[in-house]
């Protein structure tokens, strides 16, 4: 097999595969063979899986729910009150506030192998190399021969495999951003915790006396080196395959003959597969993301599991796709015709138009990578023949156990390589997917968009069943919240495939931003919920994670304990710079005579008029205001359309109040913590019902005050309101009938009767003209909206509702901003407090500043809220000073905390105050290709 992309000099890993393959090891680097007459079957798992103490651990098919849904508030409230007037004692709780250094249990015995059965196991692999030397020797063997017979496995290698999602990657990008976190986080655990403390051989601590003096001091102990990384090759070229070797320290508190007390090195290698394709033409993507349904398949998957199995969640999942699709066509239509035109025109600016070059390569190398694995035979199967010989090679260099890291499409490629019939010998210990995006490829390939769960064809090779092909696997799947690659769910195997209880498959929910937008990448920021599992999977590579030297199922506990409450807080500073500025723009419409929100809309349009180029678009504006009121298209004036404008955008606004009333419920995530829990719950309340029933009761009270007379805003939003319910109600029932439709054209698909292929086009055609309707409709609310934002002089108050819609988006876009303040505080937060969790699990971190920073920031969102809505505009300027004042005191703490930090120990120092041993060389064995390298 010849090395795909790879040079014959270079990582060490190419020559030893190159030899390897010479020697006709194929058969034995796939199946993981060690060597003639040994065992060809993996050794037993190391400790067994316990539920109890990791309840986050489940298999595929279990059902989740919130963390704190078990904790009733009817019960937490009561306890709480008694506990603050003293009238019961406070009850003893785990997850409440761990004993600061307390020490993580101890395995039992039992998860090692007995000394005497290894010692056993090492003598019967002795005779039988003995055996097959013997019979060697009578054959006249070639260098080929003896290679062969000295190539073995061995233990103390493991190597691991990254495999990148879709995209345009860089050679050598995926493994130094992956490696770099998993770097720091093993030596901050060298570094601080005791059971890492080298050993010292007895060469090593005490000096003979016969020696010379230099002798004596190169004997003399030296420092330990706390950089993890023992060698690293990595070539920027993709020519050969790139390696970093990470050396994990022995613990000392367990026995010999256990596998934690030895020294392993981690061969950590990527497959960038992201040069083995040629991306689609971009009419090809057009037809597959759009007319072929591609993008609303994915937005189905994404919202039937983000938006549950409530109203809103039925509704969206029985009516979203056929409109998705005909939106999405008619995009990328428009797309393709704009970049025809851009090649016609001779103008060198539009020609080379930064956007839709943009666009189109955003479209054919991001979304077309994912067409490419599932439609196009030959370049998938070039991308599973990359896989397969970076495994190979880690085999060839000598690693006994190969553990696959894949993210987002990469998790398509190890599915269809792993359960690939023309590798049916390949042997892989674990793999690990994040973000995996097995889900939208299921969908993606089933015939039946509807069907739940996605089930492609037989004979797909989607449809790979890898606890029949991989019997020995174990299989970890990490998925974030509201990570859309795996639409906010483990994975939902398809029908037939089989699906093995834990410790083998299993899926593990984590926490990292609560964002749609940011989960998808944030799993390598996030030490307590997956890279400290991350680096415990590795550790056992053949069995369950509690067998590892790292950490302890109580320490993980914590730490993940203490992550998902600094994710609650951050979801609910999103939400307040969400519902704050809505309530605020709901009180300047109907309690008040606009507040700031207008001058805020002189404002944007003074800034506009600076724009060059902004006289063009007045000029437009003023022409549609003059004559747009006796105009007429078809049946619609001009003024029509602009009143429907309005009615759009409040119809919008209204969607938005839903969201900010409607509370988020991010306190569930404080489980055993009752008081932080009551005062989110508060919170939350706070800034959406509490604050609607406020501006509502006060608009009714003061429906007699001259600022508030005259109750217009109410009825467009009224107005809107019952336009919205409308239009929920009304693509409700299109979608069943829509499904219904569907449901009955695929039925009568390949029939030969002539009134079932007459009935089949009658109900094409009739779908074809709901959904043109629906089109025209969309493009005509788009133009409505343009027409509000221009005026229209036949309105009288045109102008006014223009300065208050630019207000209005000027307060979002402001809140927006502080929005973004208080997220740089939290991840200066959430970087500060990963370090001390890592370095110190069982200690609870110290929060005081984090919480008053938070308190003030909350208190300058509401004051602006107030400001704004009131109108006090005298004390704007006070607010703004306050949040320059904060700014300020953030950046100075931030210089102080970093300067203690360097005195103390930056993350891999050794800080211990110990004496070191001598570094290791490499692990003796013998070699495997060239282990120098």
């Amino acid at each position: 097999m010849p090395i795909s992309g790879g040079g014959q000099a270079g990582s060490g890993l190419d020559r030893a595969l190159q030899q390897a393959l010479d020697a006709n090891l194929d058969d034995t680097l796939l199946t993981g063979e060690i060597f003639r007459g040994e065992r060809k079957d993996y050794p037993d798992a190391i400790g067994d899986t316990d539920p109890d103490a990791r309840p986050w651990q489940m298999s595929l098919g279990s059902k989740r729910k919130p963390p704190a849904d078990d904790e009733s508030l009817r019960t937490i409230i009561p306890s709480l009150w008694a506990r603050l007037t003293g009238s019961a004692p406070k009850k003893a709780n785990i997850d409440r506030r761990p004993q600061a250094g307390a020490a993580c249990p101890e395995f039992s015995e039992k998860r090692s192998p007995s000394p005497a059965a290894a010692a056993k196991k090492a003598k019967r692999r002795e005779q039988d190399a003995l055996l097959a030397l013997r019979a060697l020797l009578t054959q006249s063997p070639t260098e080929s021969d003896l290679f062969k017979f000295n190539f073995r496995f061995r233990e103390e290698l493991t190597g691991v495999v990254m495999v990148h999602g879709i995209g345009p990657q860089l050679a050598g990008q995926t493994l130094l951003d992956w490696v770099r976190p998993i770097v720091t986080l093993i030596g901050d655990v060298r570094a601080t915790d005791p059971r890492f403390a080298p050993r010292r051989k007895e060469s090593e601590t005490a000096a003979d006396g016969d020696r010379s003096r230099a002798a004596k001091r190169q004997a003399e102990p030296q420092a330990e080196i706390s950089d993890p990384v023992y060698k690293s090759n990595i070539d920027f070229s993709g020519e050969t395959f790139p390696v970093v070797q990470i050396r994990i320290p022995g613990r000392t508190d367990v026995a010999k003959g256990d596998p934690r007390a030895s020294e392993r090195t981690w061969i950590v290698t990527e497959t960038w597969w992201a040069s083995e394709v040629r991306p689609p033409t971009l009419r090809t993507m057009i037809d597959w993301l759009g007319e072929q349904g591609g993008v609303s398949r994915i937005v189905q998957g994404i919202q039937e599991n983000m938006l549950g199995q409530g109203v809103v969640g039925t509704i969206a999942r029985v009516s979203v796709q056929a409109f998705v699709s005909v939106i999405v066509s008619f995009v990328l239509l428009v797309l393709l015709a704009l970049l025809g035109i851009s090649r016609l025109i001779p103008f060198g600016p539009l020609q080379d138009a930064v956007t839709l070059r943009v666009a189109s390569s955003f479209i054919t190398d991001w979304f077309g990578g994912a067409r490419t694995l599932l439609r196009d035979p030959a370049q998938s199967a070039n991308v599973r023949g990359r896989l397969v010989a970076t495994i190979k090679a880690l085999r060839a260099y000598g690693c006994r156990h190969v553990v696959i890291v894949a993210h987002s499409g990469g998790t398509m490629v190890s599915l269809m390589t792993l359960t690939d019939p023309a590798y049916s010998k390949l042997r892989v210990d674990k793999l690990v997917t994040i973000g995996e995006a097995l889900n939208l490829g299921w969908r993606l390939e089933d015939s039946n968009p509807d069907a739940t769960p996605a089930t492609p064809p037989q004979g797909n090779r989607m449809r790979g069943d890898l606890a029949v092909r991989q019997p020995t696997l174990q299989w970890r799947d990490f998925w974030a919240t509201h990570d859309p690659a795996p639409s906010g769910a483990p994975p939902q195997l398809p029908k037939g495939m089989t699906n093995p209880p834990a410790p083998q498959f299993t899926a593990e929910r984590v926490y990292n931003r609560m964002s749609i937008g940011e989960d998808h990448g944030g799993y390598w920021a996030n030490d307590e919920h997956f890279l400290i599992p991350l680096i415990r999977e590795i550790d056992v590579p053949t069995g369950d994670r509690g067998g590892s030297r790292f950490f302890c199922d109580e320490a993980e506990s914590q730490v993940r304990a203490r992550r998902k409450e600094r994710v609650a807080l951050l979801a609910l500073w999103r939400r307040g710079m969400l519902a704050l500025p809505i309530m605020t723009i709901l009180a300047a419409a109907i309690t008040t005579s606009g507040g700031l929100v207008r001058q805020a809309g002189d404002v944007a349009m003074a800034a506009f008029g600076l724009v060059p180029g902004n006289e063009l678009v007045g000029d437009a504006s003023a022409t549609l205001a003059a004559n747009g009121a006796a105009a007429a298209i078809w049946v619609v004036t001009w003024h029509q359309l602009y009143l429907l404008g309005i009615l759009t955008l409040a119809v919008v606004f209204v969607l938005l109040l839903v969201l900010a009333v409607v509370p988020a419920r991010v306190d569930r995530q404080w489980r055993g913590r009752p008081f932080g829990r009551v005062v989110l719950i508060v919170i939350d309340l706070a800034i959406g019902v509490v604050a609607f029933g406020v501006i509502v009761v006060t608009r009714f009270v003061g429906l007699g005050h001259p600022a508030t007379a005259g109750g217009g805003p109410e009825v467009v939003l009224l107005t809107a309101a019952v336009t919205l319910a409308a239009l929920i109600g009304a693509f409700w029932w299109m979608g069943l009938r829509g499904r219904e439709l569907r449901a009955r054209i695929r039925g009568l698909e390949g029939s030969n009767r002539v009134e079932d292929r007459l009935r089949r086009d009658v109900l094409i055609v009739v779908s074809a003209v709901v959904l043109s309707v629906f089109l025209g409709s969309l493009l005509v609310v788009m133009a409505a909206v343009a027409l509000a934002f221009a005026g229209n002089e036949a309105a009288v108050d045109a102008g006014e509702t223009r300065r208050f819609i630019l207000g209005a988006i000027v307060v979002l876009l402001s809140f927006q901003v502080l929005g973004r303040l208080g997220t740089w505080r939290w991840e200066a937060w959430d970087a500060r407090e990963r370090r001390a969790l890592r370095r110190r699990p069982m200690a609870y971190p110290h929060r005081y500043w984090s919480y008053i920073l938070a308190a003030l920031l909350t208190s300058a969102a509401v004051g602006g809220a107030l400001i704004v809505a009131i109108g006090f505009d005298a004390a704007l300027a006070w607010l703004l000073a306050g949040i320059l004042g904060i700014v300020i005191l953030s950046v100075g703490k931030d210089v102080v905390d970093n300067d203690i930090d360097t005195g103390e120990a930056g993350a891999g120092g050794a800080a211990t105050g110990q004496s070191g041993t001598l570094v290791p060389g490499q692990p003796s064995g013998p070699p495997a290709g060239d282990a120098a390298s």
